[in-house]
């Protein structure tokens, strides 16, 4: 009597994973209860979770900033508000970086006065109110970066800005 040769698979679902051996059809079984376990709650979490889609934000951000290898330049600063300008041009550092234009996605508040174009007190004002807000945080030396909040609303706010 021949044995039956066993089926083996490794199956990998975002980090959910699950080694099977067995007959075809005990294996089809396995994998389909790991799937009815694991799927559900996957697509739950993807669902529940922000993960900003780079090219959307680029998209949003046409036409309102600039990124050149020496940091993020807004087209408009003079009209838009303190809080705005500093939203956008820490997204901009944010998509800069992802795209791999700039070399970080945070700025120093030089760095922000140059891309707004707003003066050096008017930044360092807004930004204990913006990091109070959950919108920005600070990093060592000085250096400002935009959190997941901050994303959603640098992406508001830069479809706002846009040129009609």
């Amino acid at each position: 009597m021949t044995e039956q040769p066993k089926l083996k698979a490794h199956i990998v679902f975002g980090e959910a994973y699950v080694d099977m051996e067995g007959s075809a059809d005990e294996v089809f079984e396995s994998l389909v209860r790991f799937l009815s376990k694991v799927y559900p709650s996957l697509e739950m979490a993807q669902r529940l979770t922000f993960n900003p889609d780079i090219a959307e934000l680029a998209n949003a951000l046409t036409g309102v900033i600039q990124l050149a290898r020496e940091g993020v330049l807004i087209t408009s600063p003079k009209t838009l508000a303190a809080r705005d300008a500093l939203i956008l041009a820490l997204t901009g550092a944010y998509v800069g970086r992802r795209l791999g234009i700039l070399e970080k996605e945070s700025l120093t508040g030089r760095q922000l006065k140059m891309a707004t174009g707003k003066a050096g007190k008017t930044i360092m004002n807004q930004l204990p109110k913006m990091i109070e807000a959950g919108v920005v945080e600070k990093l060592a030396k000085g250096e400002y970066r935009i959190t997941a909040a901050g994303l959603r609303e640098g992406q508001a706010v830069a479809l706002a800005a846009r040129p009609t």
